[in-house]
């Protein structure tokens, strides 16, 4: 079993809950080898099979930065329960199987460029917009995470100073303005009643302005941050994801016209600023991208160990 965290619930998925067959996660393996985020390549196709089941490694998406040296997200109010919890180890003893933890904007890069509107891409970034605001980064075709793990955090730049408290203890973030509790926060106070996000969405579809203005201005705040971002990376293509995306047009239009406005042109002359293919698929897809990436590294370990002794 592949497990996978999204927004505020975390669940378990397989091959089969994730829509692939066991032949398109054959494809899959395929193409991580391709894209290169398998490193070594040779005689592992046949290695696979001695892998006693699919449920032999797991991979978990979580919503927060993650602490990669004691395996437990860093402080975050999305998962409040989970603070201080050595999630690897824990899976681990649940499942007996070796466990891999990432942010779920990572997962979502990986499964975009896999799978999905960013296939093949070199250098992208995966904007998840939903109960929070994260990118995942991919440079020079592989996952980008920096120093400390934690590259990404596009929610927490700062684009109103002294402005609302963010969850992260500062004021102004973007996440404040432009993620999906704080859309439906802006629309509560126009209206006088609770809308979900998914209702504000279909209703800006619909042809509600309240709804429509309050995505647009999402999709502005997100871009202007997202163009000193392409600056700094020069990426392929920008691919918007999460549950704001389904949005489409109303919020990737005002979203591409502050990034192109605002980054150099030399930058953007062939950025492509695409929403994402998978949906709400795309953490558990990048988590069983990764699961299967370190299966192979595994197998690829096993390898080289045979042919030593």
């Amino acid at each position: 079993m592949l497990c996978a965290g999204t927004g505020r619930s975390v669940g378990l998925t397989s091959p089969k809950v994730t829509g692939l067959s066991r032949s398109t996660t054959s494809t899959l393996v395929a193409d991580l080898r391709e894209s290169g985020f398998v490193a070594e390549r040779s005689n592992r196709s046949t290695a696979l099979a001695s892998l006693p089941t699919w449920s032999s490694r797991s991979a978990w998406a979580l919503p927060g930065p993650v602490d990669a040296s004691h395996h437990r997200l860093h402080d975050s109010a999305i998962l409040e329960g989970w603070m201080g919890v050595d999630v690897a180890a824990d899976l681990r003893e649940r499942l007996s199987a070796p466990i891999h933890i990432d942010n779920d904007a990572n997962l979502g890069a990986l499964a975009e460029v896999t799978l999905g509107a960013g296939r093949r891409a070199r250098t992208a970034i995966y904007l998840q917009l939903s109960s929070g605001v994260g990118a995942g980064l991919v440079v020079a075709g592989q996952p980008f995470h920096g120093a400390t793990r934690v590259a990404g955090e596009v929610g927490h730049v700062t684009v109103a100073e002294g402005g609302l408290l963010c969850r992260c203890g500062r004021r102004g973030c973007l996440e404040t303005l432009v993620s999906g509790p704080a859309i439906v926060e802006q629309i509560t106070a126009i209206r006088g009643e609770r809308l979900p996000l998914a209702r504000i969405v279909d209703l800006a579809h619909a042809g509600d302005a309240d709804c429509r203005a309050a995505i647009a201005e999402a999709g502005r705040l997100t871009g202007m941050v997202l163009a000193d971002v392409c600056n700094l990376l020069n990426p392929e293509i920008v691919v918007v994801g999460g549950e704001l995306s389904g949005a489409g047009q109303w919020l990737l239009e005002p979203l591409r016209a502050a990034l192109l406005g605002r980054a150099l042109p030399a930058t953007t002359r062939d950025l492509r600023v695409v929403g994402g293919e998978l949906g709400d698929r795309a953490n558990c897809l990048g988590a069983l991208a990764l699961a299967i990436s370190r299966s192979e590294q595994a197998v690829a370990a096993r390898i080289r160990a045979s042919r030593r002794t």
